[in-house]
């Protein structure tokens, strides 16, 4: 069981079904509280705010995270950091926050961990959030296409070449598809 990061196991998850919510003050920035349900209130008054006060969190439609403006200070903080540096501590090297469930807007402390970027790469791989194939932004083909490239090559009537050339891609990417290194998830069963 990994607690040093953060992570809690999934027996502690089931066991603690309803985190009673805990407030802290945040290590540097004084003047804000934050729960591990993942709010943030001022604990100190300002021009236009008053004690108590729970900011409103923003997603960020980017990124996909919630995140609150804190003063002193021009940059929104997102809340999962927040959460993380309060009650485990600041980011160690190396490390960056894991989102358990794959919810980016789910910042419950029990819900929250260091790890590193393969660990998060691994979560988004089963969670399905992981941008690969179709899904990416700069991809040219989809699985279909992919599919038809490898149920139809033949070097005896069909190359590699004349597949790129149809698709509008180079030689290589046909070659790492068929020689399973591209696009390892479609397969023709």
């Amino acid at each position: 069981m990994e607690r040093y990061w953060g992570c809690i196991s999934d027996w502690e998850r089931q066991k603690g079904g309803f985190m009673k919510e805990e407030w802290k003050r945040h290590p540097t920035w004084k003047r804000y509280e934050i729960s591990n349900h993942g709010s943030v209130r001022r604990i100190k008054a300002s021009r236009g705010t008053w004690i108590g006060k729970v900011l409103k969190p923003v997603l960020n439609t980017q990124t996909g995270y919630l995140f609150v403006g804190m003063r002193p200070g021009p940059l929104p903080r997102p809340i999962h950091r927040l959460v993380l540096e309060t009650f485990i501590c600041f980011r160690p090297k190396g490390k960056q926050a894991r989102h358990l469930d794959g919810n980016k807007t789910n910042n419950r402390l029990d819900n929250l961990c260091w790890g590193t970027q393969k660990e998060n790469e691994e979560d988004k791989a089963r969670h399905g959030r992981r941008n690969h194939g179709s899904r990416h932004g700069l991809s040219k083909l989809t699985e279909i296409d992919v599919h038809s490239i490898i149920a139809r090559y033949n070097p005896y009537v069909v190359t590699q070449q004349e597949l790129a050339d149809e698709y509008g891609i180079s030689r290589t990417v046909i070659s790492n598809i068929l020689s399973g290194k591209a696009w390892t998830h479609v397969t023709l069963h």
